[in-house]
Formats: structure tokens, sequence, C-alpha cells
């Protein structure tokens, strides 16, 4: 009998060790890139600047996914989070932010902002008033070469 138990114990101890081998792929297969290029070439079909390494993971440990992410209806964000998924609509700012030919107004209606307008207010507007941010506040801070 005690020879059944120590056997029940590794095969528990295998299987428990398996199970969390498998979460662990699984939400590693799930998460987010570290990094991720914004290059929109769909959209900027003669872009002036390289695209943006944006590094996901970093804004992800210091700021809320709705603080960037967002859907307004009324002036406020009804996003929910658990609609975050990487191929889930809405979730790339490109998805709604396509309008062309703009002139850039810092006052201007969010829901009304192009992909250019978006990204540089989203971006450029938190890094300035950040003051503990580390953030690039230039073109050629994110646009690098």
């Amino acid at each position: 009998m005690n020879n059944k138990l120590k056997l029940y114990q590794k095969l528990f101890m295998l299987l428990t060790i398996l199970l969390f081998c498998l979460v662990m792929a699984t939400l590693h297969a799930l998460a987010q890139p570290d990094e991720i290029e914004l290059n929109n070439d769909e959209v900027f079909r003669k872009q002036k600047k390289p695209p943006v390494m944006f590094p996901h993971e970093t804004h992800m440990d210091q700021f809320d996914c709705l603080d960037c992410h967002h859907r307004f209806q009324n002036g406020d964000n009804i996003l929910d989070a658990d609609d975050l998924e990487e191929d889930s609509p809405g979730v790339r700012c490109q998805d709604c932010h396509v309008k062309k030919n703009f002139r850039f107004s810092p006052d201007l209606d969010p829901t009304k902002r192009n992909l250019m307008q978006a990204y540089h207010k989203q971006c450029i507007s938190c890094h300035r008033a950040q003051g503990s941010q580390k953030g690039p506040r230039t073109c050629s801070g994110c646009h690098q070469k």
C-alpha cells in the first residue's frame, strides 16, 4: 500500500508540473509583445519618417490599458479592458483613426482625430504632461532610424 501511495504522489506531482507548464505556455502565447512596430504603411503610403518601435511592455508596467486604448461615446471611454485582445476590432489606433489630409489642432474632438493626430496627441501630450516620465518629446525620439 505504501508503494502505491508513493506512485500516486509521484504521478500527481508529474501531472501538476505538466499542468503548470501548459498554463505558463498558454499565458506566454497570449501575452502582448514587448515592443510593437507602429508602421501603418497601408495608411501612410509616403512616410517621411521611419516607423516607431513602441515599448508596449514598459507602458503596461506603468499605466492602465484604458489610459491609451479607448472608444469614446459622449466624452466617456466606454471600452471594456476585457475586449483588448490583439486581433479584436478597435484595439489598434488605425481601426478608428484613418482620416487623411488634416491640420493639427490640439483641442480637436478626440473622436474626429485622424491616425497621425491620434498618435501624436496621445503620445506627445502624455510624455510632456508626465514630469517624472522619460518618454521622448521630439520627432526623432520616437521615429528612430
